[in-house]
């Protein structure tokens, strides 16, 4: 199993083993926490769901409540919060089909220079990328290494006296 033989169908198969695991992952995560624009879509379905929206742009804000834009999906959130027309948010709330609105549970305002996210983003691609290179590097397929090439004459040990 863990010999050189079929190196590359056996790499193959782990790599497409992760990809299909990803697939999955993300499947499931989208049936348990939907984007806005599929609450909207669906909004009996998706009653009293849970939603953490990222990256939520602040397109109106008045005393009863605020209009939030979210990669193109608008809905109103209630009730009221102190941010401003062109606030980026992070927005934890629960989804509500009579309206349909969202009812704030918590926010933060993000940083004008995009989400928290992405240096987290950032430091795992080159994580990743360092380590793919250290395993090209010490674990190249080289099949000529692994042949044990014959001795004439002597003892393939070395051992002689």
């Amino acid at each position: 199993m863990f010999s050189n033989r079929s190196f590359a169908w056996k790499l193959g198969a782990a790599l497409g083993m992760a990809a299909l695991l990803g697939v999955h992952s993300e499947r499931r995560g989208q049936s348990t926490s939907p984007d806005l624009g599929r609450c909207l879509a669906e909004p009996d379905r998706w009653e009293g769901t849970p939603l953490r929206l990222r990256g939520a742009r602040v397109t109106e804000s008045d005393a009863s409540g605020f209009e939030i834009d979210v990669h193109g999906s608008r809905t109103r959130v209630v009730p009221a919060a102190r941010v401003a027309t062109g606030d980026a948010i992070l927005l934890a709330g629960t989804f509500r089909a009579q309206g349909p609105f969202v009812q704030l549970v918590e926010f933060r305002k993000l940083e004008e220079h995009g989400e928290p996210g992405r240096l987290s983003v950032i430091a795992s691609i080159l994580v990743l990328s360092g380590v793919l290179l250290n395993l090209l590097r010490h674990f190249a397929f080289r099949p000529g290494v692994i042949q044990v090439k014959g001795v004439e004459g002597g003892d393939p040990a070395g051992t002689e006296a």
